[in-house]
């Protein structure tokens, strides 16, 4: 495992826990032979919705992996819910509107036969953690959370109504972006950025205790079975081959539709690009790293 290998990891690790934590930027950080400037391929952690945005404002951002095409969170709920009906009426919290607590809660309710428009009351609450305060506190009835605040919010008590990482739904809550420009004029960059990803990704999965260890310094817990939750619900959710999808874009479509109108019939294969993982796949790295 070579310094910068490791270094990736660790980065990997940090960065991709818990949704709260999808929006840091991972650029700048390759320590990597022979990219000595991957700036404009950074922005890898980020939504996928927000590459989405900027390219229907007219940039040529692309994305090229989806590390995580699920919503890693869960509706967490007061005991006193114990099925679907009892939630309507009832307020839930998300961190802000138009966040992915907001999508996933929206895409939750929807999932149980309510209208979440209608059936309940959505507040914001600031951010994931202080979901589970307003709960302690009385102010809402349940809410979207991760880890490690999913976590904590089982030891007091409530209840996990629903995983929704578990559900038929693909969203790129997590996502390796650059330009068409990028890919053009420096592909062997590009090339050797994912292929350090893939292999960041494989050793955060592949090494628990590393990885554990690297959740709990940068999320400052020391619980260590509340961390290894945490890699389990987290971590263990990196894809091995981060391939983008129609369905993810589509996803994405959908739910920035009402912001955006030019959403609203939009090709969903002209927001990605598969011709650079597919390049590894050729090459034969993919069989190199994964040889099952």
């Amino acid at each position: 495992m070579t310094t910068y290998l490791r270094d990736l990891a660790e980065r990997v690790a940090a960065t991709f826990t818990g949704a709260f934590a999808a929006s840091l930027i991972l650029s700048n950080f390759f320590s990597i032979e022979g990219i000595q400037d991957v700036s404009t391929l950074g922005q890898a952690g980020l939504a996928g919705a927000a590459a989405v945005l900027s390219r229907l404002s007219g940039s040529n951002v692309t994305i090229i992996g989806t590390p995580v095409n699920v919503i890693q969170m869960s509706l967490v709920t007061t005991p006193d819910i114990s099925r679907p009906q009892d939630l309507r009426g009832k307020t839930l919290g998300v961190s802000r509107f138009g966040s992915l607590t907001d999508l996933g809660l929206r895409k939750a309710v929807s999932e149980f036969g309510l209208d979440p428009l209608n059936d309940i009351k959505v507040i914001q609450t600031g951010g994931v953690p202080e979901v589970l305060l307003y709960m302690q506190q009385g102010v809402i009835k349940g809410g979207l959370v991760s880890s490690p605040t999913l976590e904590k919010a089982k030891d007091l008590g409530y209840k996990e109504f629903l995983n929704l990482a578990e559900i038929n739904y693909r969203y790129p809550s997590t996502a390796l972006l650059t330009t068409d420009a990028f890919i053009k004029s420096r592909p062997q960059t590009l090339n050797r950025f994912l292929k350090a990803t893939l292999e960041g990704l494989k050793y955060a999965k592949a090494n628990p205790d590393f990885t554990v260890r690297v959740l709990g310094k940068h999320t400052r817990l020391t619980d260590t079975n509340l961390l290894q939750s945490a890699f389990k619900s987290t971590v263990m959710l990196f894809r091995d081959v981060p391939t983008v999808t129609t369905a993810e874009m589509e996803s994405v479509l959908e739910a920035i539709g009402s912001q955006n109108p030019k959403a609203k019939g939009a090709d969903p294969k002209q927001f990605y690009d598969p011709a650079p993982l597919e390049q590894l796949t050729r090459e034969g790295f993919i069989k190199e790293i994964y040889p099952r």
